[in-house]
């Protein structure tokens, strides 16, 4: 490989790096502003989108009444797996709209309140499994167990 390349494709490393920091560290209420060079790349919209709104694919799937699994392959697939119908769902969940010639996201009132109910229920989950665990363990440790 010629330096140009190296450098070429270390150049494409850190420029990926450097984006995705900058989504990782969105804040999740503000407007999203997008941009993509090639229609091709219109998927990465979804995925981009759904890491800087902080959004699981977990989360992502209740929002759009799709299941984990499908997300997770469509992402997989950068969304080429999807139907039309699939990927116009997951846009208005994750409120990708045109605005000026560029692609803006933003979760608008209604999925963010869905959002924190899924999230305060997945908290409720994990509550309720750690009380069970613990009580389990504490019903093991007073009941006996004889072996005949």
């Amino acid at each position: 490989m010629s330096q140009d390349s190296n450098n070429a494709l270390r150049q494409k490393l850190i420029d990926e790096i450097v984006e995705y920091e900058t989504l990782v560290t969105h804040p999740p209420t503000n407007p999203l502003v997008l941009e993509i060079s090639d229609m091709n790349d219109l998927p990465n919209l979804l995925i981009k989108a759904r890491i800087a709104f902080k959004l699981t694919q977990q989360e992502l799937a209740v929002l759009s009444d799709r299941t984990p699994a499908q997300i997770k392959a469509f992402e997989e697939k950068n969304y080429h797996n999807a139907s039309f119908l699939d990927f116009l769902t997951i846009s208005k969940v994750l409120g990708i709209q045109i605005i000026n010639g560029e692609f803006v996201a933003q979760i608008d009132d209604f999925y963010k309140q869905e959002l924190m109910n899924v999230r305060q229920e997945a908290n409720l989950d994990i509550s309720m499994k750690a009380l069970l665990d613990k009580g389990v363990r504490a019903i093991i440790k007073v009941i006996p167990f004889t072996f005949y």
